[in-house]
């Protein structure tokens, strides 16, 4: 009767007295368990209803016990509220803000006796963490997990036997017990066995890094393992993984990454694939574990490369700190002559230039790389064999750069000289931009504005969403640009396939989540393309926006450019310097070209 889950079944099952049958058993195929049920009324007034769908009732409990444990969803906080104190007033979660398990026991807050201290709007991993950082002032909360509203109280020690939860309303009120580094030390837990995850890798780019990382995901248990390194905040992963990879000399191989928390716990762990399970908080964290397989860099150097003479390279000089300090300006190719020392968090690349000349670093950095969409700044050693002579007072220091941006408005290429300076001589300000959010915008205006001989460059500052165009002075003119500005000249434009994109639909922005990214995008109308080559087909593309992120993902690496996405079937594609490649679509298809993509700021 229980196993086949009739009609009979139910109807036996609704009219027994509950006393002798109100619980039973199921078999859960899709979750390889048996779930253990019991009869309770359902009182409207007091629950949410979350979702309604028709199918079996093995997977009508799937889909609880999914929504329920690996989402964290109300489903699972108002079961908590609701469930009886003695059976589950007790807690365990991971606070990735402070890399430790945190337990938490249910107390009734009494406002008549506690002092108020603290009222925000966040996640409750955050939440708990605010509290931890306040103590011994802080030890109760009270957290609602439908508007995610966070209140800390303080109050003396006391045995207040909590009353039930329906007296309590729509908020979760909890006594912070204790928080443990060492996750067997925690008094409350769940025992789990680690299995490997299918489809749980792929390829992130770093552009901080200029490198492509092969990564996979491991059960959130296995972190407890690896060795802590450093903490750092970022809410992205290409960053986090780049902080990972980024030093020549480095044991860390794995993250322990929240992109909710906005955390990245640089991590040791054992190369070996072997899992051991173990003991985990209650809670399901926000929090991702991944290893990094291997690194390569995004770009193949050109045919008979080599590393330039630095010393025939004419320098730009600056005098900074009663010091002479000449930067040589080369591609980021001639990164093969140096030893990367580390990456560090810049605010621009004068911040970048600072760091490289700091004296506990002056015996080390002559060499750098500021990335200016993830605000990076990678250091090098250059080899003694390629290294300038450099003193005290008179330092030499290799600039890595990669400038080149395309035009839209005017369907061209242009690339950009970037001043690293916050002094630009003969120069004078023309006029200001408001809610400017893109770089390439505000080099679209100064195209534009070239045309009237009313612009020569741009200071551009997208913290402040502010453009400035600027146009030639003379000697005694010169611009001193605020923090967080920084500085482009527009030289060497070129028309790209003007004619063939004539009739096509106004440019449109696209966010793609996964990437932490909004890419500009461009929908042609023609059939017949020139200039494109396929790159390769990735199968199985359910969405548009799918597409878009496997392209958007490799655009350093195989320089992706535009997609072709037909029937499930997502073909990423390149541009080619000959216009001589065609590409013919199907009508019923859509091809887009990705005209930039830069990190989504809010």
């Amino acid at each position: 009767m229980i196993r086949q889950w009739s009609l009979l079944a139910i109807i036996c099952f609704m009219n027994c007295y509950l006393v002798n049958c109100s619980w039973m058993s199921l078999y859960i195929p899709k979750l390889d368990a048996t779930c253990v049920l019991t009869a309770k009324a359902i009182r409207h007034e007091e629950v949410l209803h979350i979702k309604q769908a028709y199918c079996s009732m093995e997977s009508c409990v799937a889909a609880c016990v999914h929504t329920m444990i690996r989402q964290w969803s109300l489903l699972a906080i108002i079961c908590f509220m609701n469930c009886y104190l003695v059976n589950c007033s007790w807690m365990s979660l991971y606070i990735p803000k402070l890399d430790a398990t945190c337990v938490l026991t249910a107390k009734a807050i009494r406002h008549e006796e506690v002092l108020h201290i603290k009222q925000a709007y966040c996640s409750m991993e955050s939440c708990v963490a605010a509290c931890v950082r306040l103590l011994p002032s802080c030890k109760l909360i009270k957290y609602s997990p439908f508007a995610k509203m966070c209140n800390l109280y303080y109050e003396n020690a006391t045995d207040h036997i909590s009353p039930p939860f329906d007296l309590i309303g729509q908020s979760l009120h909890l006594l912070l017990h204790s928080c443990h580094r060492n996750i067997s030390n925690i008094p409350v837990g769940m025992i789990v066995q680690s299995v490997y995850q299918r489809r749980n890798s792929a390829t992130i780019h770093t552009p901080s890094t200029h490198k492509n990382c092969h990564i996979y995901g491991l059960p959130f248990v296995e972190n407890f393992y690896a060795q802590r390194i450093h903490l750092i905040p970022t809410p992205s992963l290409k960053r986090c993984i780049a902080f990972c990879e980024a030093p020549t000399y480095s044991s860390c191989n794995s993250v322990l990454f929240s992109a909710q928390e906005g955390t990245c716990l640089l991590l040791s762990t054992a190369r070996n694939l072997t899992l051991f399970g173990g003991i985990i908080p209650t809670l399901q964290s926000s929090a991702l574990f991944f290893v990094i397989y291997t690194c390569y860099n995004d770009f193949d150097f050109p045919h008979a490369y080599s590393i330039p003479r630095f010393e025939e390279i004419a320098p730009t000089v600056y005098s900074i700190f009663n010091r002479t300090v000449s930067l040589y300006p080369v591609h980021f190719y001639a990164t093969k002559a140096g030893i990367r020392i580390g990456l560090w968090e810049t605010v621009d690349e004068k911040h970048c230039l600072m760091i490289c000349l700091d004296k506990f670093l002056a015996n080390y950095c002559d060499g750098y790389y500021f990335s200016h969409g993830e605000k990076t700044c990678l250091t090098f050693t250059i080899r003694k064999k390629y290294a300038l002579p450099n003193s005290p007072l008179n330092r030499r220091i290799i600039q890595f750069s990669d400038d080149g941006i395309p035009i839209n408005i005017y369907k061209e290429i242009c690339t950009v000289q970037h001043s690293v300076s916050n002094v630009i001589p003969w120069i004078n300000l023309v006029q200001l931009y408001a809610n400017v959010s893109f770089l390439n915008e505000c080099i679209s205006i100064c195209r534009y504005m070239r045309n009237f001989r009313l612009c020569e460059g741009i200071a551009y500052s997208k913290e402040r969403k502010a453009c400035l165009t600027t146009v030639l002075g003379n000697y005694e003119d010169e611009v001193h640009l605020n923090e967080g500005y920084h500085f482009f000249t527009l030289n060497n434009c070129s028309k790209d396939r003007e004619n063939e994109r004539a009739d096509n639909d106004q440019l449109e922005l696209h966010v793609l989540p996964i990437l932490d990214e909004i890419c500009q995008v461009e929908f042609y109308k023609p059939l017949f393309l020139s200039g494109w080559s396929v790159i390769i087909e990735v199968a199985n593309t359910s969405t548009l926006l799918e597409c878009l992120t496997n392209c958007a993902a490799v655009m350093q690496t195989n320089k992706c450019s535009a997609i072709y996405f037909i029937d499930e079937s997502c073909f990423l594609l390149e541009r080619m310097t000959h216009l001589e490649s065609y590409f013919i679509r199907e009508r019923a298809s859509v091809f887009v070209e990705l005209l930039f993509c830069e990190p989504n700021i809010r």
